[in-house]
């Protein structure tokens, strides 16, 4: 989990850095291709993920910085129709109601709450006194990495990705 927010922190020191980049080019006069600056106009799409004044738990903020990680790093992100709290809010009913498909020999004994639905899992070993076993953590990224995959075929199914990633020529 560390590494989530570790990851996101660089995240957002790269979309400031992107943004001043940016303003400072257009200061300039200067004519800035999109492509370079790419995360400048990616943050169009993300800011309004990041940006709200609802209160969320932090198994919530967790999953919403990895959604956010993930559709940067798979250049998604301006492929959805949904944007701002419509996405997030899309996004946790669809973690919510994700079926926790681990076949018993892939459930950790060690771990009690191996069984349980995944934000649950990601709250208790965030508030775990103890060190999480390696296994459950494991078990956690890669339930984690399937619903992130999974999320991206429900959005399509439902038809709520533009057909192509936005092209940000001026």
């Amino acid at each position: 989990m560390k590494s989530t927010v570790d990851s996101f922190r660089s995240l957002c020191a790269n979309i400031h850095d992107a943004h001043v980049k940016h303003v400072t080019r257009k200061h300039m006069k200067l004519d800035e291709d999109p492509w370079e600056n790419y995360l400048y106009y990616d943050s169009k799409h993300l800011l309004p993920l990041i940006c709200h004044n609802q209160a969320l738990p932090i198994e919530k903020q967790i999953i919403i910085a990895r959604f956010i990680e993930h559709a940067m790093e798979e250049e998604i992100i301006s492929q959805f129709k949904l944007s701002g709290q419509p996405l997030v809010e899309e996004f946790l009913t669809f973690v919510s109601n994700f079926e926790n498909n681990l076949d018993d020999e892939d459930a950790d004994e060690d771990a009690p709450f191996a069984q349980n639905d995944l934000l649950t899992r990601i709250r208790e070993a965030c508030s775990s006194t103890s060190d999480v076993p390696a296994s459950a953590i494991e078990t956690i990224e890669g339930e984690l990495s399937r619903v992130l995959r999974m999320f991206y075929l429900h959005m399509r199914m439902q038809r709520q990705l533009k057909p192509n990633k936005e092209d940000y020529f001026i």
